[in-house]
């Protein structure tokens, strides 16, 4: 009985160690596709503040997001700043941030059948809906068609 509880123990141990390397080479990566966005922007307490902010209001207005120009301005930040700092800040530019948050509700939408491809293109904003099928299949690798077809 001794051994089968050293063994549950070891293993215990051994996944411990196994999730602690998972997460610091995530870590490492975020890290490194950190650096190529490095423009040496100096971003102290009230720009990450303002940069939260904006990556908020972006996602909230997903639909219609406001210009680079309209969230500086609002947020009292030079627009290259806030390109910068929030590419700095979250990895991503804001165009691609928008990008990125609109296909996870597409996806989200799309999952649920309760509304066609259409009617997801349009509720996010897409006024032609092969446009939209190619933005999805650029980010998911996989057309909506498809997509729904494999959560059947």
């Amino acid at each position: 009985i001794e051994s089968c509880i050293d063994t549950g123990y070891e293993l215990q141990k051994i996944d411990f160690h196994s999730r602690t390397i998972n997460l610091f080479t995530r870590l490492i990566d975020q890290i490194n596709s950190r650096r190529k966005y490095n423009s040496n922007v100096n971003i102290g307490p009230a720009e990450i503040k303002k940069l939260f902010k904006i990556r908020e209001i972006v996602h909230n207005n997903i639909c219609n997001v406001p210009s680079i120009n309209e969230l500086a301005a609002g947020e009292g930040m030079s627009p290259s700043k806030l390109g910068n700092a929030f590419s700095q800040m979250f990895g991503d530019s804001i165009t691609q941030f928008a990008f990125n948050e609109k296909m996870k509700l597409a996806k989200l939408l799309l999952r649920t059948k309760h509304e066609s491809i259409s009617e997801v293109a349009h509720k996010l904003g897409y006024s032609n809906v092969s446009h939209f099928s190619r933005s999805f299949k650029k980010c998911h690798n996989i057309n909506p068609t498809a997509y729904i077809n494999s959560i059947a």
